[in-house]
């Protein structure tokens, strides 16, 4: 099941991939060049005069609310990776060693060429959308200005990809558990891809276009914050009410340091929520109310509509055959954590044979160990299937 699907996700990974070689390559050209533009007078810090006083690069004035939309609008979307979990081989282990490397990337990637620009540009009144193109001319000329243009141009393309590719596979697991239509849980018959919610969520990109960017950013950072702030509350929530479920990857904290973790991430959203503008919050409230109003429309409908008790059941039973083809994938992804270890100890011990007794211990050691990992995935998801078993039998027991 996992092989047959991982082809959805392998085109746009191999696209994003060269467009973000494409999008990084003139910022590091930009940064080694303006290497001698280096300088941090906009700070103000040379004249010790006026060292404690403001400087007149630096802004006085802060619009708290565009400032905090901004920058979670260019630090979030880490979280929709995770809608393509099920496509991607061992999750477990390749999602936080990539996440890992993104966070580093996008930290490197925005303050390394920010500062170089405002060495070039010390005035922050200069500094609007496209300025890095300034910033490009400046420090290599034409040349350097039309390759951040393109990579502009391949940024932007980059987004709309990756966003369709996370934002389809949503609206396919909303429809898996009939929170939308079926018709949107429909995959290409070639490339396993929702191809049905991904024309539905094109149609909705495309409706946002005539809109301002800044709009856009501040509506959609404000539903995200909602989200965020739910996503954060679940994973503490399950942490005490799912302790012993299956978790692919388990964040190393105890379960009141994680309940201190995200207070931050939490409080980064409240604050925007805060400083956000009337418009931003009169957008949220209609947004919210409409959606709490269709879920309730729908759920009355299966309840009290025509024939409700065989939608009902109609609606329970294909909920349930969902849930067991995801049950398959994550069995799948058990069974090759856990035998791929045994492959490549049976290679290792063939290899072994005609080698001398010091290189067979030396040959060993890797497997063995990677084996004893191998085997704690598939143990440690026994023990908690086992646990969920006796509780059942417990609860049983006593309603008897």
């Amino acid at each position: 099941m996992i092989s047959e699907r991982a082809c959805s996700v392998d085109l746009p990974g191999v696209v994003s991939v060269i467009l973000g070689i494409l999008v990084l390559a003139p910022f590091i050209t930009m940064c080694l060049i303006g290497l001698t533009h280096l300088n941090f007078d906009w700070m103000g810090l040379d004249d010790p005069d006026t060292a404690l006083a403001p400087s007149p690069s630096l802004p006085t004035v802060i619009d708290w609310g565009k400032f905090l939309t901004l920058l979670l609008w260019n630090t979030s979307g880490f979280d929709a990776a995770g809608t393509c979990a099920a496509e991607v081989r061992n999750p477990g282990h390749s999602f936080p060693r990539a996440l890992s490397i993104s966070v580093m990337l996008m930290v490197g990637v925005y303050a390394l060429p920010t500062i170089i620009g405002v060495s070039v540009l010390p005035d922050y009144r200069l500094w609007k959308e496209g300025t890095y193109i300034i910033v490009a001319k400046l420090i290599g000329g034409d040349i350097l200005k039309g390759w951040m243009g393109f990579s502009a141009a391949s940024s932007a393309l980059g987004l709309l990809l990756t966003r369709l590719c996370t934002n389809s596979r949503i609206v396919y697991g909303m429809a898996l558990v009939e929170q939308v239509p079926q018709v949107f849980s429909k995959l290409h018959s070639v490339y396993a891809s929702p191809w049905a919610a991904i024309l539905a969520t094109s149609f909705c990109t495309l409706l946002m276009t005539g809109f301002n960017f800044y709009s856009l950013a501040e509506a959609d950072m404000l539903f995200y914050a909602f989200s965020t702030v739910l996503k954060f509350s679940a994973l503490v929530q399950l942490r005490f009410t799912e302790p012993d479920a299956f978790r692919p990857y388990r964040i190393p904290l105890s379960d009141y340091a994680l309940g201190a973790a995200i207070i931050l991430p939490i409080g980064s959203c409240i604050a925007m929520l805060a400083f956000s503008s009337e418009r931003a919050h009169g957008i949220g409230l209609a947004g919210a109310s409409c959606a709490v109003l269709l879920f309730t429309i729908k759920e009355l409908y299966y309840q009290y509509g025509t024939q409700a008790e065989e939608a009902v059941q109609d609606r329970m039973s294909r909920v349930q055959q969902n849930l067991d083809s995801m049950q398959k994938r994550i069995d799948k992804v058990i069974e090759e954590e856990f035998t791929a270890p045994v492959r490549t100890l049976g290679g290792t011990l063939g290899d072994a044979i005609r080698q001398s007794p010091q290189q067979i211990s030396q040959g060993l050691r890797v497997p063995v160990k990677s084996l004893s990992q191998g085997f704690s995935y598939p143990v440690k998801s026994l023990g908690i299937a086992l646990r969920q078993a006796e509780k059942k039998i417990s609860l049983s027991t006593r309603s008897a």
